[in-house]
């Protein structure tokens, strides 16, 4: 039997170099896989039309907001590493030199796509138990996909409230 045990760190900083983003808020979910893969690709390109490649893997920010129907949409950030810094840059994207995210709550999951979830949960779960406030936002770093064995391996970090 695999090891599905899901271990949480109570203090880790995530820090990103170079980063190009691009802001994405969605209160539909119809063709969400489709609408994103195309999002992501589109930024890749761009990147290397300006010059520089993507490193490292892809990195997700994803904070919630209430969508002008009443329900609740959210808003997503992919963020890729650049080579090097790109000084200018155009709308919809922006440059970061860098991005430190301190003192969050970790985990990195290994499993089932379907499954992540769980990982923020247990996050969340641990953080109420122990009295911990978090933030709202949730940072995805998305280290492997295994097509094959449809297995996913993903860090998660979710920052605390000071």
């Amino acid at each position: 039997m695999e090891n599905r045990k899901i271990h949480i760190h109570k203090s880790k900083t995530l820090k990103l170099i170079n980063v190009v983003s691009i802001e994405v808020k969605l209160c539909e979910l119809d063709n969400l896989s489709h609408v994103l893969s195309e999002i992501i690709d589109t930024l890749e390109r761009y990147m290397m039309q300006m010059g520089t490649k993507p490193v490292g893997p892809l990195v997700q920010k994803i904070s919630y907001f209430v969508c002008d129907n009443g329900l609740l949409g959210t808003k997503r950030i992919f963020m890729r590493q650049a080579e090097v810094f790109i000084p200018h840059i155009e709308p919809p994207y922006s440059v970061s030199r860098m991005i430190n995210v301190p003192n969050c709550m970790y985990t990195r999951f290994v499993g089932e796509v379907s499954n992540l979830q769980h990982a923020y949960s247990k996050i969340k779960v641990i953080a109420y138990e122990d009295n911990i406030k978090l933030n709202r936002d949730c940072y995805t770093v998305f280290i492997d996909n295994d097509k094959d064995r449809g297995i996913i391996t993903s860090d998660i970090f979710i920052p605390k409230i000071a």
